[in-house]
């Protein structure tokens, strides 16, 4: 990965998993796992996937309640089209009611998963 290249952050909001909030965070392991096999420059899970997860078309808070047990969160810093493809890899690993957003020099928006080439290991 370039060490010059500007920064990014993705967030994936996991909800809705199958099995609940264990699915979820075991979900959530298996994301930081793969961010750090593809070398991303950092990634981390925490409990509770904030209300804006139970609604994707409204923008996710920038503070995430940990009170929220039904889910998690996963954030993974790297460069902003490494993120895009890894994101896009996820396919199938993370459920239907996940929430991606990016944050790419101090602006926030959804991601289209639909773009471009996944990242894989």
């Amino acid at each position: 990965m370039n060490a010059n290249a500007d920064a990014a952050r993705l967030t994936i909001q996991l909800r809705g998993v199958a099995a609940g909030q264990g699915a979820a965070e075991s979900v959530a392991v298996t994301v930081v796992e793969r961010a750090h096999a593809v070398g991303l420059w950092g990634a981390t899970t925490r409990r509770g996937g904030g209300p804006a997860a139970a609604n994707p078309g409204i923008p996710a808070p920038r503070t995430l309640s940990l009170a929220d047990e039904e889910g998690a969160t996963v954030t993974v810093i790297g460069a902003e089209e490494q993120l895009r493809a890894f994101a896009r890899g996820l396919d199938g690993i993370v459920g239907d009611d996940a929430v991606f957003r990016i944050e790419v020099d101090g602006r926030e928006r959804q991601l289209d998963m639909h773009e471009g080439p996944a990242l894989s290991r």
